[in-house]
Parts: C-alpha cells; structure tokens; sequence
C-alpha cells in the first residue's frame, strides 16, 4: 500500500503507471479500473483518468471494443519502433551540435560526469540511478541543439526509454558494469565535441545494443 500522507500527483501516478506497464507488472488480460486505483494510489478518480489518457497518447493504454482500458503487452515491435525512433532523433541532435558554430559542450559533459556518482549506489538503487542519470545524459544532448521542435519529439518518447533503461538495468543486474557505462558514454561524448562522423555509427551501436538488451529482458520474463 502507499504511504497516504505522501500526497500524489497526476504525474506521480502517470510515471509509476508508465512504469509497470513497461516493467510487465500488470497483468495485460485484466481491465485497468479507476476506482482500483484511484484506491490504490490514494487519489481522486480525476487524477487517474488524466494519467490513463496520456498512457493513452503514448500507446500503453489501450481501449477495446467494449470501453475497457487495457496495458499493453511490450513486445519486439514496440521495442523496435521505440529505438527507431530513437536513433533518428538522436542522430539528428549529434548532426546540429556539431554543425553549430557557438557549440557549448558544457551541458553534456555535466550530465556524462554524473556517471561517477554511480559507485555510490547498489542494488536496487543503482538500477534506478542508472536510468536516471543515462537518460538525463542523451537528454543533454537534445537540449544542446536548442532546436524545440527535437526537443519536443524527444520529450514525448524520453519517458518510455527512461523505463526501458532501467527494465534492461534490472534484467542485466550485475552483467552491466559503472565502468561500462562510464567508457560507452565518455567515447559518445568525445566524438561528438570532436566532431567525429564516426559518431553517427556510433549511435546507431549504443542504441542496438539496448536494444538487444530488451529482447533479452522480454525472454526472461516470458
């Protein structure tokens, strides 16, 4: 049960919601009720509508033939578009910073130094860091372009990816190194404040990789 003097909002709920759907922590057969919920996280029904309607847009939430809201069930395609997606947006943001002629790299070089608070943590906790401070990193890269319409593309799928980071994080467990992150993001960095076409490739690498991390959390929980 949640803590009820921990006030919750409509955000609150939509993140932990996002969350379990992509984690498969629901059961996809069954209805999403918003009177249960509402319970659950201790909130009015208005709050829990909101949030279904923009799990909704992101596709999570699907309504059947007889009203009834549905999780979806993450499965390969949707992996895939998701990382398509992806990659282009990513690509195209590394393409405007290296092509901008007052490039200020200070922005991603302190969201990549944020990887060495990551010996800090354990367990679960590291998972979550992890996720946390790898997608406020690819972030940093999108905001350094300054071009909204990006930046808005990227806003609209960056919370699936956060939850998929970190369903690869916990799939993974200790198979995924600090150090590992630490050198796949610092090389990442550094091509891209080079300007390296290598980098390009390079993305395309990075992102396959969490792709195939996926499928092999989907396996998994089969």
């Amino acid at each position: 049960m949640r803590d009820s003097r921990r006030p919750l909002t409509v955000d609150n709920v939509l993140n932990d919601i996002r969350e379990k759907i992509i984690l498969n922590k629901f059961d996809q057969d069954q209805a999403i009720a918003e009177n249960t919920l509402a319970q659950v996280y201790n909130v009015s029904r208005g709050t829990i509508r909101v949030a279904l309607q923009a799990l909704e847009s992101e596709g999570l939430i699907v309504i059947g033939a007889t009203g009834r809201k549905q999780p979806i069930s993450i499965t390969e395609e949707y992996i895939n578009n998701l990382y398509t997606t992806r990659t282009m947006l990513e690509k195209e943001a590394a393409k405007i910073c290296m092509q901008m002629k007052d490039f200020d790299s200070a922005n991603i070089a302190a969201a990549f130094a944020a990887f060495y608070q990551l010996y800090s943590f354990t367990g679960d906790e590291l998972y979550g860091q992890r996720s946390v401070i790898n997608t406020n990193f690819h972030r940093a890269i999108v905001l350094t372009t300054k071009n909204i319409p990006l930046i808005q593309c990227w806003s609209t799928i960056e919370p699936q990816l956060y939850c998929l980071a970190k369903f690869n994080y916990i799939t993974l467990g200790d198979r995924q190194t600090n150090d590992d992150l630490v050198e796949s993001h610092q090389l990442l960095m550094s091509k891209i404040i080079r300007r390296d076409d290598s980098v390009f490739s390079l993305i395309e690498s990075h992102i396959m990789q969490a792709v195939d991390e996926s499928r092999a959390g989907l396996d998994e929980n089969r």
